[in-house]
């Protein structure tokens, strides 16, 4: 009777074991690759093309349209502003 609890405590205790070493092999699977997608995204919000891109899909209908023709002053001015609060590195 003795020897099967200690046999029952062994195999609880590498069942334990076990499962903190899946734990472990999880960890080092996942927070790799979550802090890589982390990254990707960042490097991706903040890339200049998409800030550019962004803003010329959803710019003025005024703008857009725009042929070449003069501009009228106000237009001219809300692109002044727009060029104003772009990033230094654009």
């Amino acid at each position: 009777m003795n020897n099967t609890n200690i046999s029952k405590k062994r195999h609880r205790t590498f069942d334990i074991v076990l499962n903190l070493f899946f734990i472990l092999m999880i960890g080092i699977c996942v927070i790799p690759l979550l802090s890589v997608g982390i990254m990707t995204l960042m490097i991706y919000y903040r890339s200049v093309s998409r800030f550019l891109v962004q803003n010329v899909a959803t710019g003025d209908a005024d703008v857009r349209a725009a042929d070449g023709s003069e501009i009228p002053e106000e237009l001219e001015y809300s692109i002044r502003l727009y060029v104003d609060q772009l990033p230094h590195y654009v």
